[in-house]
């Protein structure tokens, strides 16, 4: 046990490759297609039609994964500060304040995690934004937001993604701890991780609004103003600020049970050829 210890101590770094791995596989699958979708929806307020039928005209099935090169690809670091500083946050709280239960103190960690998320996953995502609605050059795209907009430009719309990623992940953590705590037994299978994690990327809906606002904002064609953008949602009722809801519903439920299960696969192979 002392030497397995010390072998997992020795190889903690390959532990949070787990995590990254596990978020490439799921975009290289289903999961990138399906937030194009969801976030040219929200950006355009097209229809998915319209939308899939514009893809497919103009860029072929490989439209579909306009910005995962090298954009998306990168991207799929974005569960490391998630699962890194949630995990530290936990800890923290659980192990030094014997007031907080250990679910209460994922759910923090969750909060935690999701706002240093927000940070690292804006720049990342203005970029993708942008190149699924104008720009299609990368090179271009980049040397464009400097010229107009300087470092900040990256940035667009951190404060709405700030207050997103936080509930998000928050929520997210306390689907996945409840159904952790009701059924302790089927969590530890992959099957139960990928429900877990479902059930948590279901109940992260409630951040909808939050999610479209981001997309709005970091739009090719918006002028990065949070108020111009919520009195442009405003004009079409309060339905406006959920469009996008279906392909939400779907892919955060699949990305979060993907996630979930698949870093427990990685991690099981990692010790089973590496950490004997």
């Amino acid at each position: 046990m002392i030497e397995k210890n010390k072998k997992i101590t020795k190889y903690r770094y390959l532990y949070l490759g787990t995590g990254i791995a596990a978020t490439l596989t799921e975009m290289s699958l289903l999961g990138h297609p399906m937030e194009s979708m969801k976030i040219i929806r929200q950006a355009t307020n097209q229809s998915y039609y319209q939308i899939t039928n514009s893809i497919r005209t103009n860029y072929g099935i490989k439209g579909f994964f306009r910005g995962f090169y090298p954009w998306g690809i990168i991207q799929s670091t974005k569960g490391l500060p998630v699962i890194y500083t949630q995990t530290f946050v936990k800890e923290l709280v659980y192990n030094n304040n014997n007031k907080y239960s250990e679910k209460t103190a994922g759910i923090i960690g969750g909060i935690c995690g999701g706002v240093s998320q927000a940070f690292f996953i804006t720049p990342l995502q203005r970029l993708k934004t942008e190149a699924m609605t104008g720009e299609k050059n990368s090179t271009k795209l980049l040397s464009k937001i400097f010229k107009k907009q300087g470092m900040l430009g990256l940035f667009r719309g951190l404060t709405p993604m700030i207050f997103k990623r936080g509930l998000d992940w928050g929520i997210r953590f306390y689907g996945v701890e409840t159904f952790r705590h009701n059924f302790p037994d089927y969590y530890q299978s992959l099957s139960g991780k990928f429900m877990a994690g479902a059930f948590g990327g279901l109940l992260s809906l409630f951040t909808m609004p939050f999610d479209v606002m981001v997309a709005v904002l970091q739009k090719s064609q918006s002028n990065g103003s949070i108020r111009k953008s919520i009195l442009e949602l405003k004009i079409g009722g309060i339905s406006q600020f959920y469009r996008g809801m279906v392909m939400r519903a779907i892919h955060s439920s699949y990305h979060t049970g993907m996630v979930v299960s698949l870093s427990l696969f990685y991690k099981n192979l990692l010790e089973k050829y590496i950490i004997k």
